[in-house]
């Protein structure tokens, strides 16, 4: 375990940095500071002496948690502690998902930090003590009552495995993701293209989902569990067990219930003095390119108090006036991460924003102020019109030409069927998205042929098409099936913080 027991301090703030080096160094504290870049990370941490157990990391990022993440993928057994303005529940949530073991306000003391230093020693020795008995005491051979006939066990929604002995295994994103495969496959065998298909934290070679599995199955070996994942020469890997979920509580709101309560939720909030300040969040989905198998653009998805998406379908549901308040400050906030996704880190990508043509006429002027104001921005901007009904008064495409003369790609959304010749006739349009049902059951023989359809003659006029709810392999071989140009949903990855996006196009522009 290489860096066991060397703590990483992240810091945002340089003159605390430095006043902390030298408090640390007066209670007798071997530091090191560095002042380098994410990129020199591997190399620096390499060099550094053995004799050194605190290093302090001066980080002038905003995007704190990328830079955890990072520190986390190198140093795996080390412990991070993150000393910042702490902000909001989710900001806090976001760094400690992202690999920090501890986080501390600027004002703490060295001698609070030196107690967390010895606090997660003490940790580490523990651990590395009973992984030693452990394996003094425990055979290769597990007991006859935990063989294959004993289910394994996926828990918080898929980021814990239990084994059938009972050991637990964290997952990672990209570890979640390849064991959700295997549970969904009905014989437990998947080919590798189909791992590098659900785009697992970016996987875009063999080579990439060979080195994941081999890094999960030592994850596994270091609690003494043997992970039953076997190699399939030549085609890919197959799972040795069976894998089960955790049951639903029974008393688990349904998702028509869950977007009917958030409704009544996001309604008494705008009635009230502290309006929806502060209780907005965004997420990002990537889009795959069936042709090449990997990631062009994100879907952005606006949640409430960062558990709770508002789709597209509740905006609709909305009085105008309180949709188009979300919806200018969600814009608002996209632009901003998206300049400094160019600026700082030199990364783009396209994201695209499911709108309902009902809010359009009272949002475009606001949208075309804002997006002047942001003009680099707008040419990444995909907006997608919800419209529920294709027969509606269609005053709405005058509204759309100004935003194409931004740089903004329009899109339609609707349900799957066949569009009608109208539709074919707005040559504005870059493409069509078509929505699979929102529930998880069995895709019907009358939805697959037209969606079928409706790719086919998408495609004979030049339109490019997206299928998303893509929720499992069955849906996403289906939309192979029809031909689709791009495909989303639960099944292609899991909703991405913004730091997520940026990891993603930092493997993506590595490659």
């Amino acid at each position: 375990m290489k860096h066991a027991r060397k703590v990483v301090v992240v810091f945002d703030d340089t003159a605390q940095c430095q006043r902390m080096e030298k408090e640390l160094a007066l209670l007798g504290t071997s530091v090191q500071a560095m002042t380098q870049g994410p990129s020199v990370f591997s190399t620096t941490f390499e060099s550094l002496e053995t004799s050194v157990d605190v290093v302090l990391l001066v980080s002038e990022r905003a995007h704190l948690a990328l830079v955890v993440a990072n520190l986390r993928s190198i140093l795996p057994y080390s412990g991070i502690i993150v000393m910042c303005q702490l902000g909001a529940e989710a900001q806090r949530t976001e760094l400690l998902l992202a690999g920090a073991d501890s986080l501390m306000p600027l004002t703490s003391s060295a001698t609070e930090l030196a107690a967390y230093r010895h606090a997660l020693r003490r940790r580490v020795d523990r651990f590395l003590s009973h992984t030693a008995e452990v394996a003094s005491s425990v055979t290769e051979q597990q007991p006859p009552s935990f063989q294959a006939d004993s289910p394994w066990v996926l828990q918080d929604k898929g980021w814990s495995m239990v084994s059938p002995s009972g050991t637990v295994i964290e997952l990672t994103y990209g570890e979640k993701q390849l064991i959700e495969l295997f549970s969904q496959s009905s014989d437990g065998r998947v080919s590798r293209e189909d791992f590098i298909q659900i785009k697992s934290g970016g996987l875009q070679s063999k080579r990439a989902v060979d080195s994941l599995i081999s890094r999960l199955k030592r994850k596994a070996a270091e609690l003494r569990v043997d992970l039953p994942i076997r190699s399939v020469h030549g085609w890919g890997y197959s799972f040795a067990g069976r894998i089960n979920r955790e049951e639903r509580n029974a008393e688990v709101l349904s998702a028509q219930e869950e977007q009917a309560q958030l409704q009544q939720q996001i309604e008494a909030a705008w009635q009230s003095p502290a309006g929806i300040e502060g209780r907005l969040s965004l997420q990002f989905q990537s889009r795959i390119q069936l042709k090449d198998a990997v990631q062009q653009g994100v879907e952005m998805q606006l949640y409430w108090d960062g558990t709770q998406r508002i789709r597209s379908a509740l905006l609709e549901q909305l009085d105008t006036p309180v949709a188009v308040a979300l919806l200018e400050r969600s814009i608002r906030m996209l632009c901003e991460d998206m300049r400094e996704w160019q600026q700082v880190y030199r990364l783009s990508t396209s994201v695209q924003l499911s709108i309902p043509v009902n809010v359009l006429p009272t949002l475009q002027p606001i949208l075309l102020k804002l997006l002047t104001l942001f003009a680099a921005e707008a040419r990444n901007l995909e907006l997608v019109l919800r419209a529920t009904d294709l027969k509606v008064e269609r005053d709405w495409i005058t509204l759309c030409e100004p935003l194409r003369i931004l740089g903004v790609s329009l899109w339609l959304e609707h349900d799957v069927e066949v569009p009608s010749a109208q539709t074919f006739g707005l040559t504005m349009l870059e493409g069509l998205r078509f929505c699979y049902p929102d529930d998880d059951q069995v895709l019907s023989d009358q939805v697959q042929q037209t969606l079928l359809q409706a790719c086919a003659v998408a495609s004979e006029h030049g339109f490019k098409t997206i299928v998303g709810n893509v929720w499992n392999k069955a849906r996403r071989d289906a939309a192979m099936r029809v031909g689709t140009t791009y495909v989303q949903g639960e099944f292609m990855g899991s909703p991405m913080s913004r730091d997520g996006v940026l990891l993603g196009l930092a493997s993506i522009e590595s490659m």
